[in-house]
This record gives structure tokens, sequence and C-alpha cells, in this order.
């Protein structure tokens, strides 16, 4: 049924993959450097919409925005990971030289 949420859901989750993909993937992008981290991050974002595509007015600038924002919360968290993963990659690699 055409007027049923799931569809209403569904059709706006395409629109605004179809609208917004492209932009946010050169956004990921920008913040990471690594297009293939950046297509993952905009794939988590997407989910993250879908998973919550009740509780998002259906309005295009409040999408867009639900987006962005969840592109750059979830590359930021990826870069602070990162950033404790090499630090304690660095900190084993540093005790394990001394020892040697």
């Amino acid at each position: 049924m055409k007027d049923s949420p799931d569809f209403i859901s569904e059709q706006s989750f395409k629109e605004a993959f179809k609208l917004y993909y492209p932009n946010l993937c050169f956004f990921a992008y920008q913040l990471l450097g690594d297009q293939d981290v950046a297509k993952d991050v905009v794939q988590d974002a997407y989910v993250s919409y879908w998973n919550q595509i009740r509780n998002i007015q259906d309005n295009e600038k409040v999408i867009k925005a639900y987006l962005f924002n969840s592109v750059k919360f979830i590359a930021c968290n990826r870069i602070r990971h990162e950033k404790v993963v090499r630090r304690h990659y660095d900190t084993v690699f540093t005790r394990h030289t001394l020892r040697s």
C-alpha cells in the first residue's frame, strides 16, 4: 500500500540515498583520506538513518543534516579509534624493543 508508513519510509530512504550518497562519500573522504573507509562510514550512516527513520522528521533539511552529522560523528569515532590503536601499538612495540 502506497500510503503505509513502511512504503513512505522506504521511499524517503531511496530518495535520501540518491540525493546525498555521492556528497556524503566526498565529505567522508575529506575527513578520512581513504575512499574505502569513507564508503564504509557512509554505509554506517545510512544504516543508522534506516534504523531511526520513524523517529526522523520526513523533511529534506532534517534528513540531510542527520546524514551529514552521522558521517561526521562516525568518521571522528574512527579517527579516535585509530589513534588509540596506534598509541597502543607504539607502546607495545616500544616495550618489546626495549626488552630485546
